[in-house]
């Protein structure tokens, strides 16, 4: 009898502290009395985080910086790498598969003292020593990187638009494992197209999501081109009034999930389509929702065709003061959990989530920027906020805190992409996201 309890005893303790775990929490500010920052990505390595940082010197320029955090958040140096040649920052970093030490970003840099600018590809370790570097040029004038990925044969893939905001092309540029260029494309439509987010595609092609827009709307543009770069098909989706960096994303089966979130007035649209392998919608569903305002992260794949967005949703009380809000949810739109937070304890006008990612012990990595108000001066500084899997954390500015979780809380799903709080509530009469699509908002495939 006593050796069966002892058994019981034992059961007992694997079942609830076999998962126990340590968390790291924290909740840091990146700033500088005599600079602007704009914290991009962040990345965890053996030793703590790299961040990527944008510091506007005002006067002096604008410096590309990677910043190490030790595993609570503390800043331990900061070195420059490279000169940017112009604002709005964007994040494109990413941490080499091959080498989980090596990194590579993105930057634009002037070529001379006039408006002329090239995407510079730096390759760089997690101390800050850049290992190559490499340029890409136009007959345009201006040339913008938006996203960079990885591709399966170990070369890289470049996204943005080449030309003027008013008159520019969607671009891809495919360059080699040493940043050799191998083709440079562009998809014009409209007026001017840009390509936001890409990812690599089951076939070994790609996906470009972005807008194309004329003098008067914006839409959703879709272009699937094959591993050299030539379409495939494309795809322009009007959702009423514009659109704010949409997203596509294959799923397991061959599908793709496109996300967006667009304006309405005072509200947004939140748009979720289902397209066939060849870009015929299958299925497409819109919802207004108060005060969501643009999906600013790249959607983080999460396994099992469930993503984790990062989204700014303002308070109702407070109309243009915007925070970060956070969306996991499944390829079939029902939410599985919402979060929604100030990363400061500080005044802010906006705070911009600019990047997700996973952390090796089961929680996620926020980083992003905001606008501290000081009389009628607004003055932008990075911040990093580590979170457990549910998206807790702690909440005071230069906060950190080390946690162990033996009891993971249990995830309710919620049929439709709604609001918190957490677990979801039913946010309209419609409980399911499938029925949310009002007649009411116009949409339009092309």
């Amino acid at each position: 009898m006593k050796k069966i309890y002892l058994f019981f005893v034992y059961l007992f303790f694997i079942s609830h502290f076999s998962i126990a775990q340590e968390v790291h929490y924290f909740n840091k500010a990146i700033t500088d009395p005599n600079s602007f920052n704009f914290s991009l990505t962040s990345f965890e390595v053996d030793d703590g985080f790299v961040v990527l940082n944008y510091e506007d010197l005002l006067f002096g320029g604008i410096n590309l910086n990677l910043l190490k955090l030790d595993e609570l958040g503390n800043q331990e140096w900061q070195k420059k790498l490279g000169e940017v040649a112009f604002l709005p920052p964007v994040n494109t970093m990413i941490q080499d598969k091959q080498n989980p030490n090596h990194f590579l970003a993105t930057y634009m840099e002037k070529t001379d003292t006039s408006e002329n600018s090239v995407i510079s590809l730096l390759k760089f370790t997690k101390e800050g020593n850049i290992l190559w570097k490499k340029g890409y040029a136009s007959t345009s004038v201006k040339i913008f990187s938006s996203r960079l990925i990885q591709t399966s044969n170990d070369g890289y893939l470049i996204a943005g638009r080449d030309g003027y905001v008013n008159t520019g092309a969607m671009l891809a540029i495919k360059v080699d494992n040493r940043g050799n260029q191998e083709w440079f494309h562009t998809y014009p439509m409209h007026n001017v197209s840009q390509a936001y987010f890409v990812s690599q595609t089951l076939d070994g092609g790609y996906i470009l999501s972005g807008r194309a827009s004329t003098s008067t709307n914006a839409d959703i543009y879709l272009v699937k081109i094959h591993e050299d770069g030539a379409i495939q098909w494309q795809k322009t989706i009007d959702i009423y009034d514009g659109d704010s960096s949409p997203q596509a994303v294959q799923l397991s089966n061959g599908n793709y999930l496109v996300f967006a979130v667009t304006n309405h007035g005072l509200e947004a649209i939140n748009y979720t389509a289902i397209l066939d392998a060849e870009g015929a919608i299958l299925q497409e569903n819109s919802q207004i929702i108060p005060c969501l305002h643009t999906i600013q992260t790249p959607l983080l794949p999460l396994g099992n065709d469930e993503f984790l967005g990062g989204a700014m949703l303002c308070n109702p009380e407070i109309h243009n003061f915007f925070t970060p809000y956070l969306m996991h949810f499944n390829s079939e739109g029902d939410t599985l959990w919402t979060k929604q937070f100030t990363p400061s304890n500080i005044i802010a006008d906006n705070v911009y989530p600019r990047d997700l990612k996973k952390t090796s012990d089961g929680g996620y990595l926020m980083t992003g920027h905001a606008d501290f108000r000081i009389g009628e001066n607004a003055i932008p500084y990075g911040w990093i906020v580590k979170m457990d899997s549910l998206g807790n954390t702690c909440w005071e500015l230069g906060c950190d805190s080390t946690v162990i979780i033996s009891n993971i809380e249990e995830i309710k799903v919620v049929e439709g992409l709604q609001l918190s709080p957490n677990p979801a509530k039913i946010f309209s009469n419609s409980n399911s996201f499938n029925s949310c699509f009002s007649s009411s908002i116009p949409t339009h495939q092309h």
